[in-house]
């Protein structure tokens, strides 16, 4: 966790970080839906895990997840400390997730963690990059609780040998095509970012694009040997892009609780998701975003920065547009950086199109 948390630079606005900021989650709740009932008493969750069903045992993923996203720093020292070190947890088991997201997005959930998904070995080949039921399912919640962001993993299928034809892309399944969710694939830690080459792919990490062209997965954080809480007062190192979505979504949080200490209120989910996306570090062979890292590697410092610098360096719009509408305002570049602009919104749910 703690190299996670290097990798994203989320270290870097904790208490005592860079940045000069203290975002650690406090006054934060998250939500994560898993495999099980986490170990709430395991002295890295300090009892900040509220179990919300009644699972019928245990499970050291969800125990694992949950660390890497509010995990204290108090203990092991600092080794497998979460993102967002003060938050507290609301969980769910998996089963029946929907009608769930909807309730805490109606009671104001703002980003959640899912690092489940479809078994690929049970998925027919036309299933890979559909958007099917779940995505749309996903997509219906959100854009009907606009401040709600999901955070998905991309999945482990890449080395599978489920879809050799395609080079290793096309490897998404349900949710994970969803439009208005974050989808995170897996890479190696970065302890230096220095260029895009500084971000290596893990070989399990599922690769996009949508069947309709899409990017999927959004972005990109460490998955690979996280080490975080299992058992009752255990640790252990686990690799999985269901390790690099609580990455992400401790993070998250960590913007929120930024933006609203300066401005009194949350933002929107899409702005969230673009704050990610626009300040995230290049990676890939390529520049701008590709279908294996998504827009690149999550940086939190820096979409913390953004939020700092609103109305100096950073101009940050919310408006609701009707249509034919036209909403005009004007940007000045300083002549010496890029002016870079980003555009994002929830969409309305997809159609869902004959399987074949």
């Amino acid at each position: 966790n703690r190299e996670g948390g290097i990798t994203t630079r989320t270290d870097r606005v904790h208490t005592g970080g860079s940045a000069g900021l203290d975002l650690n989650g406090e006054n934060m709740i998250l939500g994560v839906w898993d495999g099980g009932r986490v170990y709430n008493n395991h002295p890295l969750l300090e009892n900040r895990v509220t179990q919300q069903d009644n699972p019928s045992g245990y499970s050291n993923h969800s125990t694992h997840v949950s660390g890497t996203m509010i995990g204290t720093g108090s203990v092991i020292g600092g080794a497998a400390k979460g993102m967002a070190p003060l938050a507290e947890l609301l969980a769910w088991d998996f089963a029946g997730d929907s009608p769930e997201m909807i309730g805490a997005a109606a009671d104001g959930m703002l980003v959640s963690n899912h690092s489940y998904g479809m078994d690929i070995f049970n998925a027919e080949l036309w299933q890979l990059g559909y958007y099917d039921q779940d995505a749309w399912a996903v997509d219906n919640i959100i854009y009907n609780a606009p401040y709600y962001l999901p955070v998905k993993s991309a999945g482990n299928d890449r080395q599978s040998g489920v879809n050799t034809g395609d080079g290793g892309y096309d490897y998404l399944t349900d949710s994970s095509l969803s439009k208005n969710n974050m989808v995170v694939a897996a890479v190696f830690e970065v302890l230096n970012y220095t260029g895009p080459n500084s971000v290596n792919m893990s070989n399990f990490s599922s690769w996009g694009p949508s069947d309709d062209g899409r990017i999927k997965p959004d972005i990109s954080a460490k998955g690979v040997s996280m080490y975080s809480s299992v058992g009752p007062s255990s640790y252990s190192n686990y690799s999985g892009t269901s390790m690099s979505a609580p990455n992400t979504s401790g993070s998250l949080i960590l913007l929120q609780q930024h933006y609203n200490e300066i401005n009194g209120v949350y933002m929107l989910a899409s702005t969230l998701k673009g704050f990610a996306l626009h300040t995230a570090d290049e990676a890939g062979s390529n520049p701008g975003p590709d279908y294996r890292f998504g827009w690149g590697l999550l940086n939190t410092e820096r979409a913390a920065e953004m939020i700092t610098n609103n109305g100096t360096e950073t101009v940050i719009v919310e408006e609701e547009i009707l249509t034919k509408e036209v909403y005009t305002f004007t940007v000045q570049s300083d002549g010496a950086n890029d002016l870079v602009a980003t555009l994002t919104w929830t969409d309305p749910p997809g159609i869902v199109l004959p399987p074949g």
